[in-house]
């Protein structure tokens, strides 16, 4: 069982698609971000993912066959909310530029195109994604492209 984390008020609130066994979600609660579900395809990260983060609620579902009406009653969120966060850390073995079996991941490479549904539809006020240096230098072939172009 995880240690408590001290509550304090940011007034945040995120979503994490691709949690996983929720590393991410726990270091948003650590900074006093209130999150409210992750959602990941493997069940098996399920038990994990709710044992270390108490009050997120793991929703086991491809991003694929999630629809924007089944989200919006699964999380509670509404449209245009500035203190809502999306994270969008999906597995990035197909961008990297590490020596990794393209076929195998290929399924992969577009999640963040499901992501980027949601964050049109619901236009949250912040989103975090991981970056690999393989998605940067590939951007105008990928989902990622509105949101790195603004790096360069």
């Amino acid at each position: 069982m995880s240690k408590p984390i001290k509550k304090t008020k940011s007034g945040l609130k995120a979503i994490d698609f691709f949690c996983g066994a929720g590393g991410m979600t726990y270091g948003l609660r650590q900074a006093g971000i209130k999150v409210l579900a992750g959602i990941d395809n493997d069940e098996t990260c399920k038990r994990t993912y709710e044992e270390n983060n108490p009050n997120s609620k793991f929703i086991p579902i491809d991003i694929h066959d999630l629809t924007i009406e089944k989200f919006a009653i699964e999380t509670g969120i509404k449209k245009d909310d500035d203190s809502l966060i999306f994270i969008g850390c999906s597995p990035c073995q197909y961008w990297t530029k590490i020596n990794t079996n393209k076929n195998k991941s290929r399924k992969s490479k577009d999640l963040l195109e499901e992501f980027q549904r949601f964050v049109d539809h619901f236009n949250p006020g912040y989103i975090v994604v991981e970056n690999v240096p393989g998605l940067y230098k590939k951007m105008k072939n990928n989902a990622l492209f509105p949101f790195l172009q603004f790096l360069d």
